[in-house]
């Protein structure tokens, strides 16, 4: 009896992930692009003005942008910024990055067309697919090499932005991170994610974590997985909301 109610549970579990789940992701971004249209007035009377946007978040967006850069160019731009890349910590989706006593794991957003696989696994609500395990060792391998690191911190646009929040849920599950609190921050831009009302209602925070979001994006318009600041678009420049640059300037 125990075994077929422990069989019973499993099944239910896969069928929640096969597809409740993917169901949920695509009622989510269904619903998410009108519900961000609705309460974009409201948005954007309350929206920060572009200006407002300090050094600390315009160096993360800095760092964010060295993640489109050819892996042979990133170390020389990332030090322009202040920070050093940590070798052999340099692959093509994500590099970590050293300041001090401060790591930071930076990803690359949407970038080739395989990508885009990534982006139905968030947008069907397949989180669990996503593969992480990859970025997770290179993370422990670093805090081998660098025993003196004193905080963790992530970054990342759109694509990468998601993954960044990502890794930092899966850090603070992990009890081998446990040094850090088991919470890491930094800042992350124009997050890809699926209104998913459920979940914004019950999942918890990553509480040391900020989304800045451009007030018109309907990629980020839904994230709800960690505090969100919404800014109002550049007009002048006509940029497109979603656009790493208007973080940038």
């Amino acid at each position: 009896l125990k075994f077929a109610q422990m069989r019973m549970v499993t099944m239910l579990s896969l069928a929640k992930k096969a597809v409740v789940d993917p169901l949920r992701g695509v009622l989510g971004f269904s619903l998410g692009i009108p519900a961000a249209v609705l309460v974009g007035p409201v948005r954007l009377i309350c929206a920060e003005s572009s200006q407002a946007i300090n050094d600390d978040v315009k160096t993360m967006a800095k760092m964010s942008n060295v993640m489109y850069k050819e892996r042979n160019q990133r170390e020389a731009e990332a030090r322009t910024h202040g920070w050093q890349l940590l070798h052999p910590f340099n692959e093509a989706k994500h590099a970590i990055f050293t300041k001090g006593t401060v790591l930071l794991v930076a990803f690359q957003g949407t970038f080739e067309r395989r990508d885009h696989l990534k982006n139905a696994m968030l947008l069907f609500n397949l989180n669990d697919l996503v593969p992480l395990d990859e970025v997770k060792s290179a993370l422990r391998q670093a805090l081998d090499i660098r025993p003196d690191i004193t905080s963790v911190k992530v970054t990342g646009h759109s694509l990468g932005g998601a993954l960044a929040a990502m890794l930092a849920k899966a850090v603070k599950e992990d009890p081998y991170f446990g040094r850090f609190g088991g919470d890491i921050g930094g800042h992350i831009f124009s997050p890809g994610s699926a209104l998913d009302l459920d979940k914004y209602l019950t999942e918890e925070r990553l509480s040391n974590i900020v989304a800045h979001h451009v007030v018109g994006d309907l990629v980020s318009a839904g994230w709800s997985k960690t505090a969100l600041v919404n800014y109002k678009p550049r007009v002048k420049e006509l940029m497109h909301p979603h656009a790493l640059e208007n973080f940038l300037i």
